[in-house]
C-alpha cells in the first residue's frame, strides 16, 4: 500500500478484548505517519479493564472519550460533534459483543452510541476467540454489519492469547503496522485494498494441531 495524504480526522474505536492492548501500538503509527491532521480515541468501559487511557490521550494529545454522559452534563453532545468531526472510523479490536449491536442496531455503551451518529467511512478490525468465530450468530453479524457498509479487516491466521496457541482455525487481528496502512487506504481510496480475508469455518482436527498445543497422552498416540 503506498502512502497518499490524507489529512482528515479519524475516531480510533477501541472495544473489550485483550487485543485492545495492541491499539496503543497502532495509534502510535498512525501518529508517526502523520496522514491525519487529528486523531480522537473512544474507548469502551469494557476496553478498560484491559487498557488505560493515558497512553492513548498523551499519543493523540486529545482527551479519551468514556463516557458520552459526562460531556453531556456540561452541555455537549460529544458523540454528535466527534461523528461529525471525522470522516472515517475504526474499531480495533472490534468484540464480538460490538459486532452483535452494530449488527443488529443497538447503541447502549460509549463506541456503538457514537457509531450510530457515524455516517463516515467504517472499519472494523475483528478480534474474537476462535470458537467465536465459527459460531453461526457471529457469522450472520459479520456479513450484516458488511452489508450495512462496515469495511472489515482480517482476520490472518494467528496466535490465540486466550488459548496460548497458533492453530489453522485461530483468526487472528492483523499486526498494528498492517491495520494502520489498511486504515489510510480505506481513508483514501473509501473502499478497502485489493486483499481476501476469511474466517475458518472448521475446527483443526488432530493431525492440525501444533503439538504444543496437545496433551501430553495425543502426543503420545502420534508417536
Amino acid at each position: 500500500m503506498e502512502d497518499h495524504p490524507v489529512r482528515q480526522s479519524l475516531l480510533l474505536c477501541v472495544t473489550g478484548s485483550v487485543a485492545a492492548t495492541g491499539a496503543v501500538s497502532l495509534l502510535q503509527i498512525l501518529v508517526e505517519r502523520g496522514q491525519f491532521a487529528a486523531i480522537y480515541v473512544a474507548l469502551s468501559n469494557k476496553a478498560l479493564r484491559f487498557v488505560r487511557e493515558e497512553p492513548f490521550a498523551i499519543l493523540s494529545r486529545q482527551r479519551c472519550i468514556t463516557d458520552i454522559f459526562d460531556d453531556a452534563r456540561g452541555g455537549r453532545a460529544v458523540h454528535v460533534e466527534v461523528a461529525h468531526a471525522c470522516q472515517t472510523a475504526v474499531v480495533v479490536p472490534a468484540s464480538g459483543d460490538v459486532i452483535a449491536k452494530l449488527a443488529h442496531g443497538i447503541a447502549d455503551d460509549t463506541v456503538s452510541t457514537m457509531l450510530s451518529v457515524f455516517e463516515g467511512r467504517r472499519i472494523l478490525v475483528p478480534a474474537v476467540h476462535p470458537v467465536t468465530s465459527r459460531q453461526p450468530s457471529f457469522e450472520r453479524n459479520l456479513k450484516q454489519v458488511a452489508a450495512d457498509g462496515f469495511v472489515i479487516c482480517g482476520p490472518v491466521e494467528g496466535y490465540s492469547m486466550s488459548e496460548n496457541r497458533r492453530g489453522p482455525d485461530v483468526a487472528a487481528m492483523p499486526e498494528p503496522a498492517y491495520v494502520a496502512a489498511f486504515v489510510e487506504y480505506v481513508a483514501t481510496y473509501g473502499t478497502a485494498p485489493d486483499v481476501a480475508f476469511s474466517y475458518p469455518t472448521h475446527s483443526p482436527s488432530r493431525e492440525e494441531t501444533p503439538a504444543a498445543a496437545q496433551t501430553p497422552a495425543e502426543r503420545r498416540r502420534r508417536r
